[in-house]
């Protein structure tokens, strides 16, 4: 990417942080809903339990699709397991 397309990335990314400043907690005064909001959805999607919510839904209420909501369960958990138990350590990224 150019000079010129890093200023434009970089001016958007400052841009966008400023608009979500007044969700974000002051240091000190502990964690706001919006805190606590997205936490919750991180945690969440971590594990895919979203999608693990809308197949458990959607083989509830479509039994006649039950056998395919039965196999993207399965297959979240395989996902979740490689990608959360295998190879995120690979990388070790601090979580803020």
């Amino acid at each position: 990417m150019t000079s010129v397309g890093n200023d434009l990335v970089a001016g958007f990314d400052r841009a966008v942080d400023g608009l979500f400043e007044p969700l974000r907690s002051t240091p000190g005064e502990g964690p706001n809903a919006a805190d606590r909001v997205f936490y919750t959805a991180s945690k969440a999607a971590e594990f895919s339990l979203c999608w693990h919510a809308a197949s458990a839904l959607g083989a509830l209420f479509v039994p006649s699709r039950r056998p395919e909501f039965v196999r993207l369960t399965v297959a979240l958990g395989i996902e979740s397991v490689l990608v959360n138990a295998m190879i995120k350590p690979i990388f070790k990224r601090d979580r803020p």
